[in-house]
């Protein structure tokens, strides 16, 4: 999906053409980026329930154990799902960075993930690190955020 959204018009003819070359320069091609994918799932799915469902905790604490209605559980998702982008976005980069090079002719640049953070650190600064993410916010934002409302309404029906 990544080398295919990267890729400059006409250089894939379909799924198949993409998929065959990547298997053509061997199966360890399919798990570039797997490390930053991993390291990231952490501090976004720890900030992302773990915030939501602080938030929500501390609302009921607060409101004599009501619970937050769907107006402000929005709005607490809101913020939690914002937070989780934030500290996970340089992982979500640096996946993309490597899932994409050396593809059709691209220069390889980076020797893995650390190599990566590093470079892009020396040559962009940490602003670089967080190149894109606001048009990630507008793609991701909507979804994540009533999923957890969603999340919030089924575990409250189920207890």
């Amino acid at each position: 999906k990544t080398r295919m959204t990267v890729a400059s018009q006409g250089e894939w003819k379909s799924i198949a053409h993409c998929f065959t070359y990547t298997k053509n320069q061997g199966w360890a091609a399919f798990y570039k980026g797997f490390v930053p994918n991993i390291a990231g799932i952490i501090p976004f799915q720890g900030t992302y329930f773990g915030l939501f469902f602080y938030l929500t905790g501390k609302y009921e604490e607060e409101h004599s154990g009501h619970k937050p209605p769907p107006s402000v559980q929005f709005e607490y998702s809101l913020i939690a799902s914002s937070l989780a982008v934030l500290v996970s976005y340089p992982f979500n980069l640096v996946r993309t960075k490597l899932q994409t090079q050396g593809v059709n002719g691209r220069d390889i640049l980076y020797k893995g993930t650390i190599d990566c953070f590093k470079r892009t650190v020396t040559h962009e600064g940490y602003k670089g690190l967080y190149r894109g993410l606001m048009p990630n916010y507008f793609k991701a934002l909507p979804s994540l955020s009533m999923s957890l409302v969603l999340v919030k309404t089924i575990n409250d029906k189920l207890h």
